[in-house]
């Protein structure tokens, strides 16, 4: 009973602060409107910034500028449930989370096999993602998560809670996230929208990013929210939202945002704590990234893609063999070389605490390994990886702390079509 009173305690200030923050905003903007002295005054005027586009300041203009360069139809687009995707499991040493583990993890006495590569906490366990094909030629990913510790309970176990005894504690336990993502990418174009949220959401309902209708309660899902939250100012701010209340502005992700950091080698990001969930496409080395919106041009200043390869090595027989690391997909300049090649094949650890299996599998998982290859022991299957990439991988390595050493190329991947490999000219050597 004390918890539900705090829950809705919790939420009425959520509501209210957001009615301060709206007030607080007129009164600013009302202030920037008033010239130097105050109203009247005849003192020289402010400079005046370029003013924003809609596409930058509104998330209903971008989307629309997003389906038109990714040749979508016109039409509104469905809304998501992020509890209709695929959960993304957490464990401890191949094991389900527990309530006793649980604690564990919570107090960072343990960590868990595969951890989020966002978020402060990379094993929280609440988590869904799924994809969507808007057209032939365009995907859309939905990933919704709840990045802070709460419970070791999963979606069907929350569900059952919330079903028993419906609340504000069980309402929130089950349909609550604190971040959405979403992409939109053209597979043959290589254009790309994102689109994300930072902030408590209700997950049962997701209004796509180009669709102004207010949610309604008879349009929600079952369970629907309970008596507190169901009418008024607090089911306003709960669930009673546009896509203007759930997704961020460009403008404000465009300055707050680094997503093309992470996303350097193309649109989609897979890791091992996503694989266990779904399988995402490669991104085809040939196809640039193009990220779509005027909100985001100062990424491509600030982040500059470039793809980093090598000049073919040795065979070992008097001939060459092509870079071996870069025949399915592009290394990235920004995140991929900084840590998850390195990651991927061993080299180093993830950026949280791993528990985990001790076999190859899981230390090493690129590249994806055949069953014949996954049969052998530990041992063997390290001096496999070493006979076959080892030197591969040194001199990538080496080419992404320094890519415009002799053996290097780099490619920027930001224009369409695709730029030609650029050779490094040294003085530096890799060998």
């Amino acid at each position: 009973m004390r918890q539900g009173a705090y829950g809705r305690r919790s939420i009425i200030l959520q509501a209210t602060a957001m009615l301060l923050v709206q007030g607080a905003t007129a009164c600013i903007l009302a202030k920037l409107n008033t010239p130097p002295g105050g109203a009247g005054s005849t003192g020289p005027a402010l400079p005046i910034a370029p003013a924003l586009e809609p596409e930058e300041t509104d998330v209903i203009a971008y989307a629309q500028t997003c389906k038109r360069e990714l040749n979508l139809p016109a039409d509104i687009l469905p809304q998501w449930n992020c509890l209709a995707g695929i959960e993304i499991p957490v464990t401890i040493n191949d094991q389900p989370l527990t309530e006793a583990n649980y604690k564990q993890l919570k107090a960072g006495q343990v960590g868990c096999d595969r951890p989020s590569w966002l978020g402060s906490e990379a094993c929280s366990n609440y988590a869904f993602v799924q994809k969507r094909a808007l057209s032939d030629e365009v995907d859309a990913y939905l990933i919704c998560r709840d990045q802070k510790f709460t419970t070791h309970k999963d979606r069907a176990t929350r569900l059952k809670d919330l079903q028993t005894s419906s609340g504000v504690d069980t309402f929130n336990s089950y349909y609550t996230f604190d971040s959405l993502g979403m992409i939109w990418t053209n597979k043959s174009t290589g254009k790309t929208c994102f689109f994300d949220f930072v902030g408590q959401v209700y997950g049962g309902l997701i209004p796509s990013p180009d669709d102004d209708h207010i949610l309604e309660y008879s349009e929600l899902p079952n369970p629907k929210p309970p008596t507190e939250l169901s009418t008024g100012p607090i089911a306003a701010a709960v669930w009673g939202r546009n896509a203007r209340g759930t997704w961020r502005a460009p403008s404000v992700m465009g300055k707050e945002d680094s997503c093309i950091v992470c996303h350097d080698n193309g649109p989609i990001k897979s890791s091992p704590w996503m694989e266990q969930a779904i399988r995402l496409p490669v991104n085809p080395p040939n196809v640039p990234m193009l990220v779509v919106g005027k909100a985001f041009a100062a990424w491509k200043d600030r982040y500059p893609l470039r793809a980093i390869s090598t000049a073919p090595l040795s065979d070992g027989k008097g001939g060459s063999t092509p870079q071996k690391c870069t025949q399915c997909h592009r290394i990235g300049n920004q995140s991929t070389c900084e840590y998850s090649m390195s990651y991927s094949v061993g080299k180093s650890s993830p950026l949280a605490k791993v528990t985990g299996p001790i076999n190859w599998a899981y230390a090493v998982w690129m590249p994806p390994q055949t069953q014949a290859e996954q049969a052998r022991g530990f041992d063997a299957q390290t001096q496999n990886f070493n006979d076959k990439f080892s030197a591969h991988y040194d001199r990538l390595a080496c080419c992404c702390k320094n890519p415009n050493a002799i053996n290097c190329t780099s490619q920027d991947v930001t224009v369409s079509p695709i730029a030609a490999p650029i050779a490094g000219t040294g003085p530096d050597i890799c060998p």
